[in-house]
């Protein structure tokens, strides 16, 4: 196990050389992907914010139509109803949720890269803590004494 004052070097060593994409004081935020069902279509940025559903059994849901029809051919018993009778089209909105904050970015990708299987479509966002005075003093005071520690 790694000591702390060698993590703090590390961290330290980060801080200072990451790519901090032309933001001030950033906070790297991982973020994961949900949906809102059952909106208007003519509120969906475009045609394909939608899935298609099972009547019979919600459980089952196809991401495009195409899957659907196929579902719908391969069982030999649904042929004596139509397609629209078993299926429906819902539509749907999608956003990002927060998860959690690192001070950096290789720190974020780490986070998801060990929990990607309980995260949805996870990214990293980075978001400014400009005039944010707690934040910044913390980071500079984590700064001192990383560099205390290394010297």
């Amino acid at each position: 196990m790694m000591k702390r004052s060698e993590r703090l070097k590390q961290l330290l060593e980060r801080l200072e050389t990451q790519d901090n994409r032309a933001t001030a004081h950033p906070i790297f935020l991982v973020q994961q992907e949900y949906r809102v069902y059952g909106i208007d279509p003519q509120y969906c940025r475009t045609r394909y914010n939608s899935i298609w559903v099972y009547k019979d059994d919600p459980e089952y849901t196809y991401e495009t139509e195409d899957e659907a029809r196929k579902a719908f051919s391969d069982d030999e018993y649904m042929h004596e109803e139509s397609f629209e009778d078993k299926y429906e089209e819902i539509f749907y909105h999608t956003g990002y949720q927060y998860v959690c904050a690192h001070f950096t970015e290789a720190a974020a990708q780490n986070y998801i890269d060990q929990n990607k299987h309980n995260l949805a479509n996870p990214r990293i966002y980075v978001d400014s803590q400009h005039r944010c005075y707690e934040w910044i003093e913390t980071l500079e005071a984590i700064k001192s004494i990383a560099r205390k520690m290394s010297e």
